[in-house]
């Protein structure tokens, strides 16, 4: 598999980038189309991920973003999806929706719409952990990646830019995982409320208008849910 991209990320606890030595990035890779690659990536604090930033080739080629949830050392079920963006510019910047993440590990995985050598890869750690997935440029990507292959190689210059929840809008959502109720705590005396599951589908929306608020979960089924505040500040539920 040494043709696939292969990705190294750094987190910052604030709302700067923080990127590995560019230095260390000497060695042109080429990358396939045909694929999602994708490496582990530490969350050092909890907080808001919404964009994602690299240094590429400004070759006008698309590229498109995915983060996973970790189980086990290894990729386990989808959290969200970028847009496709060109790579018009050296440096890439691509947002999406604010999306809630605690402290921990992720996968970011990546996919180029063209073969191609778009990146300048650093090689010196052979023991990099990767996962890797056949998949065709905008077809949808798998839900869950326990069906992911495995493979050791480079790293690549990728940052995200992670935005801090504020204090005077702070909320809280636990038990988390649940096997029956969801209770928010928010900073705020009135704010809306949507559950999504993980194909998107709104479950659940309603009002709240008082601080604390509980969402019944014991009816669905096990795995991934959405809830979503005020239409923009997203968490991440799982129902066991």
């Amino acid at each position: 598999m040494k043709n696939i991209l292969m990705w190294s990320l750094l987190l910052c606890l604030s709302s700067a980038i923080a990127q590995n030595p560019k230095s260390t990035f000497d060695t042109e890779i080429y990358s396939s189309s045909n694929y999602m690659v994708g490496i582990p990536y530490k969350v050092l604090g909890d907080g808001f991920i919404n964009t994602i930033q690299m240094e590429c080739n400004a070759t006008g080629d698309k590229v498109k973003f995915y983060i996973y949830a970790d189980e086990d050392n290894a990729p386990g079920e989808l959290i969200v999806s970028s847009n496709e963006i060109k790579m018009s510019l050296s440096q890439l910047s691509i947002t999406f929706e604010d999306t809630f993440l605690e402290q921990g590990t992720y996968w970011v995985f990546t996919q180029f719409e063209k073969d191609g050598k778009f990146l300048k890869a650093n090689v010196s750690n052979n023991l990099s952990k990767v996962f890797y997935k056949g998949l065709a440029f905008g077809d949808t990507p798998p839900q869950t990646a326990y069906d992911f292959e495995e493979y050791t190689g480079h790293q690549f210059p990728i940052s995200l830019i992670y935005k801090p929840q504020k204090l005077h809008d702070e909320i809280r959502l636990f038990p988390n995982p649940t096997i029956d109720n969801v209770h928010i705590i928010s900073s705020n005396d009135k704010y809306f409320v949507e559950v999504f599951d993980q194909q998107g589908r709104l479950l659940i929306e309603d009002w709240s208008e008082q601080k604390e608020f509980d969402i019944a979960f014991r009816q669905y089924q096990k795995g991934t849910y959405f809830i979503k505040i005020d239409h923009k500040q997203s968490y991440r539920i799982i129902k066991e």
